[in-house]
């Protein structure tokens, strides 16, 4: 089973001079949205094999191990957005 990455060209969007720290690097805000949707993407493909009778356990093992990672990296982008109050 492939797993297609989701490509935009952000360079005509408009919107991307919005979520830069300085030019050409992307914010955590913007990275923080990206990993976000990326994660929905697993789910829905998570779901998708569990419906079907004869699923890949590798595959869905893949997915799972994409997930949590992303949901790592995301949790560590948190922290650095946020201050450390007891600094």
């Amino acid at each position: 089973m492939a797993i297609e990455k989701n490509t935009m060209n952000d360079s005509t969007d408009g919107f991307s001079t919005l979520f830069e720290d300085a030019p050409g690097k992307r914010s955590s805000a913007f990275k923080l949205v990206e990993l976000r949707k990326r994660c929905q993407e697993i789910d829905s493909l998570i779901l998708d094999l569990y419906k079907n009778s004869e699923y890949n356990q590798v595959s869905l093992q893949k997915l799972k191990n994409e997930r949590s990672n992303i949901l790592d990296e995301i949790d560590r982008i948190k922290d650095e957005m946020i201050p450390d109050l007891n600094a």
